[in-house]
């Protein structure tokens, strides 16, 4: 008996021409077919749902996600086409599902995207607890903090196998409260003399809300320039989560709203080469021409290979006289990741390396 676990595209380097995501082997499944229950998505990012109907396909399998993940996907869907429509299942978190001799459960986690669960398994060899990406946000901008409850219950029950997020594990400390990012950026904008443009991933849909609240205190109007932007906030919409942002500028007529009464709120922190503040660092964008007075804001990390990428980007906006902040030089960012101390509370919750028995690790 088998379940999967997220199903995602890849994210290519710039040496891959023209290609921005691939597939994974599918060939590699179809030994599987018939005999995997479930694709359990543990939340929303491209790299965790990228090629779910794909897969699904693949398997003939359904997928189960919580609410603004199964609005996300029929989304993209629509957008991009598929295959073959997956076999679509809402879960909540708490929810219980039984697959053959296995139960599930979805235990809430705080990340930067919404509705993000960790994944328990009860087998008959003993329990295994998957995390998903996380990080212990005790005051995220929305929704519940992060909860140890369910996880120190799990380790008093007893885990025999915890797969944990490890992308900050060589980082120390404690990742940042997406509140204080936001508190930081707001400050950034009621100090900014003029237009201000945050470029950040379109899938934080939490920083928007908390964004757009800010602008609306300083008495700004916000605007989205990047289909992505709309197409996240739609779905969490859709699945009840909010935010509603009233009185948003048409992105075409951004001249016709002063420089300090404006936020501009774009895709392409990665210098991705369709996203809007790429293209307008190369003036070729329809509606966002870059002028001098422009507070630029990358809010976001670096993805590896992305650096040069970047950093052309950023010479471009800066040539055309705009000021540009980003993570190495400013409070701009905070990760959904975990940090080391994070991961090590985790581990100490769930009492997981209780199970390597005479094993420890060096």
């Amino acid at each position: 008996d088998w379940i999967a676990i997220d199903a995602g595209t890849q994210f290519c380097d710039p040496s891959y021409v023209g290609i921005e995501q691939m597939l994974p082997d599918l060939d590699l499944l179809s030994e599987y077919r018939g005999r995997i229950h479930a694709i359990l998505i543990t939340h929303g990012h491209e790299d965790h749902i990228g090629s779910a109907a794909h897969v699904a396909a693949t398997l003939n399998a359904p997928v189960y996600a919580t609410a603004f993940v199964v609005e996300l996907i029929r989304l993209k869907e629509s957008e991009y086409g598929t295959v073959e429509r997956p076999t679509l299942n809402v879960v909540a978190p708490g929810d219980e599902l039984s697959f053959g001799p296995m139960k599930v459960r979805y235990l809430p986690v705080t990340h930067s995207i919404p509705d993000a669960c960790a994944i328990a398994i009860d087998t008959p060899s003993g329990t295994i607890v998957h995390t998903g990406d996380f990080k212990m946000d005790a005051t995220p901008v929305a929704g519940p903090a992060f909860d140890p409850a369910p996880f120190r219950d799990l380790g008093k029950r007893g885990v025999r196998m915890l797969l944990s997020d490890s992308t900050n594990a060589q980082v120390p400390g404690h990742t940042r409260s997406e509140k204080d990012v936001v508190t930081d950026l707001a400050d950034l904008m009621d100090d900014a003399p003029g237009r201000v443009i945050i470029s950040m991933f379109a899938s934080n849909v939490n920083r928007v809300r908390g964004l757009a609240e800010a602008a609306q205190r300083s008495g700004r109007r916000v605007a989205m320039v990047g289909r992505s932007l709309s197409l996240y906030l739609e779905a969490s919409v859709r699945a009840g989560l909010g935010p509603t942002i009233t009185k948003m500028v048409d992105p075409q007529r951004l001249d016709l709203v002063d420089d300090d009464r404006i936020l501009i709120l774009c895709t392409g922190s990665q210098a991705e080469p369709r996203s809007a503040l790429f293209r307008a660092s190369n003036q070729d964008h329809q509606s966002l021409r870059i002028k001098p007075g422009d507070t630029i804001v990358l809010s976001s990390r670096i993805i590896p290979g992305n650096e040069r990428s970047i950093h052309r980007m950023v010479g471009n906006l800066t040539r055309l006289g705009a000021r540009v902040l980003h993570a190495g030089i400013a409070s701009v960012h905070g990760s959904g990741h975990a940090q080391q101390d994070e991961l090590k509370e985790m581990i100490a919750l769930t009492q997981a390396s209780a199970a390597l028995g005479d094993w420890r690790l060096t």
